[in-house]
């Protein structure tokens, strides 16, 4: 699978400076993007092995039938296999890309 870099090409850097830059969600983007390009899920401000959990509540709650919430679920229980469960959550950029 292509790297959203390879898929981009020119405009990666242009979707990092929007991303990063407008937006509610732009300082936390600014903070993980590099991170996230560089594989480097060490020191985790949130805990795959969190994320994991809080999508299993979520599953609970909106019972087994839900395709999109069962694949990122599955997502993450397959980043904390290769990271393990304290890898950043970002570690799931790394297997999606796999």
């Amino acid at each position: 699978m292509p790297t959203l870099r390879q898929v981009l090409g020119d405009d990666f850097d242009v979707a990092g400076d929007i991303i990063t830059g407008d937006g509610w969600m732009s300082l936390v983007c600014a903070s993980k993007l590099d991170r996230m390009v560089e594989e480097r899920f060490d020191d985790p401000d949130f805990a795959l092995r969190h994320m994991i959990k809080d999508l299993g509540y979520a599953q609970e709650v909106l019972g087994p039938s839900h395709e999109l919430l069962d694949l990122v679920h599955r997502s993450f229980a397959q980043a904390a296999s290769v990271y393990g469960g304290d890898a950043d959550y970002t570690a799931v950029t790394g297997v999606v890309r796999r």
